[in-house]
């Protein structure tokens, strides 16, 4: 969430997604092996540089040479992505996504239809059903339980 805070400083409230941003959701600490945000065009467009060129480095994080848009550091992988690389994927909106705060840190957060509507689409692709088929389905399943609640 130090980058969340970071991003919230050059007024940018991050959408957070995949296991990250369903595990602050459900309040289960399942795996996370990367942390995905999303940020809009505009902001992207305008802070890539001072994201990618400052805030990363300061938070121990370097470009990832074979991923322009994904960081190395610590363990863990982030991904700054762009809303419209989402909206191609799904048919969800920016303005669909809820408001959360966390120890004064502002972002979005998808709801558990919206994950469950994306991780079932991703599983109708060749890189999802390759290479995280087992994990999706473990965290539909999740989801699912969840919703029942």
């Amino acid at each position: 969430m130090k980058l969340a805070y970071e991003l919230n400083k050059i007024n940018i409230l991050p959408i957070t997604y995949g296991s990250f941003g369903l595990n602050l959701i459900i309040g289960e600490q399942g795996i996370i092996n990367d942390l995905d945000l999303i940020i809009s065009d505009n902001e992207f467009s305008t802070n890539w540089d001072n994201i990618k060129n400052n805030i990363m480095p300061s938070l121990g994080y370097e470009i990832d040479a074979t991923h322009c848009q994904e960081f190395n550091g610590h363990n863990i992988p982030i991904s700054i992505l762009k809303i419209s690389d989402i909206e191609k994927l799904t048919d969800i909106r920016k303005d669909q996504f809820k408001k959360e705060s966390l120890e004064q840190i502002e972002y979005y957060n998808l709801s558990l239809n919206q994950y469950l509507d994306i991780y079932e689409k991703g599983m109708l692709g060749k890189y999802r059903k390759q290479k995280k088929n087992k994990e999706d389905k473990q965290k539909i399943l999740l989801i699912k339980q969840h919703l029942i609640k």
